[in-house]
């Protein structure tokens, strides 16, 4: 299975095909990486391909996955703070993108590298944690049509019953707030998953073939009850045990 999943996700990441090459410029920084953080980087997704099944949209931005397994390997670390990094590079990667009117060189995309390594190991990350006793996660991507059922559920007693965390493979945290501020939906202290912290790497750090949230991962110990929200089916791409509410 292992090696059926490395398959999948090398034609996956790797295939840019002849086509792509005639109608773009080649950028040797995205093919050549002169230090060791290559080791850390899995190859490039075209931003054509960058599709989430489990939601059936196309995203608006395009991230960068990291090779989990080697960074837990290298430095030590458990799957939460492999994928903290993930995050932190991504965010960092945007925010620096933003002032640009190129992409980020290679030396450049090694430093940001090196910064959200810097940042995670000093401070566990951008993205916070829960540590309630009881969570609600709700699965945005299938309240995006239905914003109005989504408002009624945040204003429902149910969510007294525990801190909200919106997960999305769709839409980055700023879009989700902006979507939700449009609707006026409430969403004052809750937390936010977006799919740069999404990976393809299991617990033990063993390659797989979708992009997955590995919740008992994410979040922290003290959390004992979790009810996963969605307007439609179970979301495949959440691991672990959870109780699943249609609403």
């Amino acid at each position: 299975m292992k090696y059926i999943s490395l398959l999948l996700l090398t034609i996956l990441f790797s295939c840019s095909t002849v086509v792509e090459r005639d109608f773009e410029r080649v950028q040797t920084d995205e093919y050549y990486r002169d230090s060791g953080a290559a080791v850390y980087f899995l190859p490039l997704i075209p931003q054509w391909r960058d599709y989430s099944s489990a939601s059936q949209c196309s995203r608006s931005t395009q991230i960068r996955y990291l090779n989990i397994k080697n960074l837990m390997t290298s430095f030590s670390l458990d799957h939460q703070n492999a994928s903290q990094i993930q995050y932190a590079f991504n965010k960092i990667y945007r925010e620096k993108a933003k002032g640009m009117d190129r992409s980020p060189t290679l030396k450049e995309v090694e430093q940001i590298f090196f910064s959200a390594n810097d940042l995670v190991s000093a401070t566990g990350g951008y993205l916070k944690r829960p540590k309630f006793k009881n969570v609600n996660i709700i699965w945005f991507d299938s309240y995006r049509e239905n914003l109005s059922r989504l408002s009624r559920l945040m204003n429902s007693k149910s969510m007294l019953q525990g801190r909200p965390i919106f997960v999305s493979t769709c839409f980055l945290e700023d879009e989700m707030k902006s979507m939700m501020k449009k609707a006026n939906v409430v969403f004052e202290g809750a937390f936010f998953v977006d799919f740069s912290y999404l990976t393809y790497f299991d617990e033990a750090g063993e390659l797989t073939s979708e992009e997955s949230l590995y919740i008992r991962s994410y979040l922290e110990k003290s959390v004992k009850n979790i009810r996963i929200y969605s307007n439609s089916k179970r979301p495949s791409f959440v691991k672990g045990r959870y109780k699943f509410i249609k609403y």
